[in-house]
């Protein structure tokens, strides 16, 4: 009971990474997108748009087998090529499962095994499937539809030859167009279909994404701290700018790329990110005021109007 129960926390904590990855992939997309919305939508990007009636390059419509609960596609991997006879197997990660297909062209004969459970471990490889399923194999009936799974339209990346992920967008309301990205996972690219009202299509794309796994920023921000204190300074402002894309309103990532700007003379900036850190909350002014790396602004007048607004909101100076 006690492993049971362990199976079923490990396999809830596993869909939940899962979904929030996938969410965090949709608002890559979606931030993607809306740098270029305004483009889109007054048909600007004309040399990226594509007629209704055919596909943009990159990608083709196909037919792919899903899971007919989550809706995941079926990956499918080739066992084995013999003539006119082919077994692939069809697996969804998420669910842990696959199928086997058989398929003699020459006779007509499509037969379909499955599904299977296979564990955590099963690596996803043509070697790992073929033993799974000649264990398996004896003690079962085939069929002529694979149980638990859909044929449905989807469309496929020509270079990885991958099935793209659909994701629906949040600018679509009444009165615009209808906006849909289809992911591709191994290009971290997407394509965009806007449909307009009276049936009016078009295609945009392809788009890289440029995602970064979200790390801590406490660590972000002691890394940069230490590669400050060697005078690497470029490290440091990579390392800082990424806290703030994951969090726009930490005040100390703010507060020390003030200081690196500063000490690289670029004071439009270092006042930029000093009036950031204040008013997300930074309020050690008797640190400011003993802070060396702030004399290239500290006399500018913006400096002290900064220091006048918001000492009264807490601190001391």
């Amino acid at each position: 009971m006690k492993k049971l129960t362990l199976l079923l926390i490990f396999l809830l904590f596993v869909s939940s990474f899962v979904l929030a990855q996938k969410e965090n992939m949709r608002s890559q997309i979606e931030k993607s997108v809306q740098e270029n919305l305004d483009s889109i939508i007054n048909g600007r990007l004309s040399t990226e748009s594509y007629a209704p009636d055919r596909l943009p390059d990159g990608i083709e419509a196909s037919r792919v087998w899903t899971h007919q609960n989550s809706g995941e596609a079926a990956r499918e991997i080739s066992l084995d090529q013999s003539g006119d006879t082919s077994i692939s197997a069809y697996y969804c990660a998420r669910e842990r499962l696959y199928w086997v297909n058989l398929r003699v062209s020459s006779l007509n004969v499509d037969l379909w095994y499955g599904p299977y459970r296979y564990s955590h471990y099963g690596q996803g490889s043509a070697h790992f499937f073929r033993q799974n399923f000649a264990k398996k194999a004896s003690d079962d009936r085939p069929s002529l539809r694979p149980s638990g799974l859909v044929m449905q339209a989807s469309y496929r990346c020509k270079e990885h030859r991958e099935s793209l992920i659909e994701y629906g967008l949040s600018f679509s309301s009444h009165g615009k167009p209808k906006m849909t990205a289809y992911f591709c996972a191994p290009g971290m690219e997407y394509w965009l279909k806007v449909e307009r009202q009276h049936g009016k299509t078009r295609w945009y794309g392809p788009y890289k994404i440029f995602y970064e796994k979200p790390v801590s920023t406490r660590k972000l921000i002691q890394k940069a701290v230490q590669a400050m204190s060697y005078r690497q300074y470029d490290k440091a402002r990579g390392l800082l700018q990424r806290v703030i894309r994951q969090e726009p309103d930490n005040n100390l990532a703010h507060y020390n790329l003030a200081c690196i700007e500063s000490i690289n003379y670029q004071v439009d900036q270092a006042l930029y990110h000093f009036e950031n850190a204040l008013r997300y909350g930074f309020r050690d002014f008797h640190h400011i005021n003993r802070d060396n790396d702030l004399d290239n602004i500290r006399n500018t007048s913006r400096f002290r109007e900064l220091i006048r607004k918001y000492q009264g909101l807490g601190g001391h100076y």
